[in-house]
Formats: structure tokens, C-alpha cells, sequence
């Protein structure tokens, strides 16, 4: 809550132009259901996900007529959001810095080994992974499987308090691809 009211928050989704399934990657899995938990909270007013990508939602339909909440783009949500979670589409600094100063508040999750990640490619002389840019973060997550490994990395190039957030799950996306069968079956 902020001064007493629910929030209004948004989760960033990488759309692009052609066909994506919600199978393709967990990193979409994770938007979903983090995006229905917000949508559950009695805590947020309103939960949406935000396209970060250059995909049109329109042509993205069979994806999105998965999605528990609307989307919406960062025009509206620089406008109009209380909190962004940056998760599937990287904020631009800019941007994060403009909704800052309006009184934004911006958390990172991150949902991958991302030191290991980095360290690799610099080992291999591999351009950087963009994952520090800049963006004012207010808060970062991450799952409790990268705390040790990632969070004093999160926190020092990052600039932002880490907390570990357990990792979200629900068999709603296998019983709704299996029309409501779900288990193995020989």
C-alpha cells in the first residue's frame, strides 16, 4: 500500500514481433505467475504486464490469451504505475530514472544465475549482457537459489537491497494446455 491506498503494478514482458508461446522460455512462466499473484493481492488495485519488446500485443494474441492480466506499453505504464517489476523486458535507464522522479518505485527480479553468466562472458571475451545499466532500482529479487551466488554481486553492481523470493509455481498452465487432464498417462 502507499498513503493508504492499493497500487496500481506492472510486470515488464519482452513481446516481439512474431509468434511466441508462454512454453517457449520460463522466463514468461515466471511473468505469469507473478502477474496473477499481484492480480490476487489485496494489496495491489491493479496488476498488468508491461511490453517491453517491439512486438505488437495484437499480433501476439494466442500468447496473450493466456495472460491473467492486461498489457499495457511503457508510455502508459511511465503514466499511470505505482511499482514495476522488471522482469522479462530491461528497463531503460532513462526511463526508470524519469518514473523514479515521479515517485516510481522500480524492483528488479532476477530469475537466473546472472554472476555465473557474467563471468562467463567475460572469460570468453563475449560482449556484456546489459544487466547493469543503470536503471534506479529500488529493490532487487531473486530466488533463493541465487542468493549466495548472485546477491552481493546484485547488491554492489545493482545498488539496491536484495531479498530472496520464493520461487512461483502452479499447475494452471499445464491443466489449461491439457484441458484440465493433467498427469502422466503411458
Amino acid at each position: 500500500m502507499l498513503n493508504g491506498r492499493r497500487l496500481k503494478v506492472g510486470v515488464t514482458i519482452f513481446l516481439r514481433q512474431g509468434f511466441q508461446s508462454i512454453w517457449e522460455n520460463g522466463i514468461f512462466q515466471n511473468c505469469y505467475f507473478l502477474a496473477t499473484l499481484l492480480a490476487h493481492s489485496p494489496l495491489v488495485e491493479a496488476a498488468y504486464l508491461v511490453n517491453g519488446g517491439d512486438g505488437d500485443p495484437a499480433e501476439a494474441k494466442d500468447f496473450l490469451a493466456l495472460a491473467p492480466v492486461p498489457v499495457m506499453d511503457l508510455a502508459t505504464a511511465q503514466r499511470s504505475l505505482d511499482v514495476v517489476i522488471e522482469l522479462s523486458a530491461q528497463l531503460d535507464p532513462e526511463w526508470g530514472r524519469t518514473f523514479a522522479a515521479r515517485g516510481g518505485k522500480i524492483v528488479g527480479m532476477r530469475v537466473a544465475n546472472d554472476y555465473v553468466i557474467d563471468i562467463e562472458r567475460m572469460m570468453f571475451d563475449r560482449p556484456p549482457g546489459m544487466l547493469i545499466s543503470g536503471t534506479p532500482y529500488d529493490a532487487l529479487w531473486t530466488l533463493p537459489a541465487f542468493v549466495r551466488t548472485c546477491g552481493g554481486y546484485y547488491a554492489n553492481a545493482l545498488r539496491a537491497p536484495v531479498t530472496a523470493m520464493q520461487h512461483l509455481w502452479s499447475p494452471a498452465l499445464l491443466e489449461r494446455a491439457s484441458g484440465g487432464v493433467f498427469g502422466y498417462e503411458p
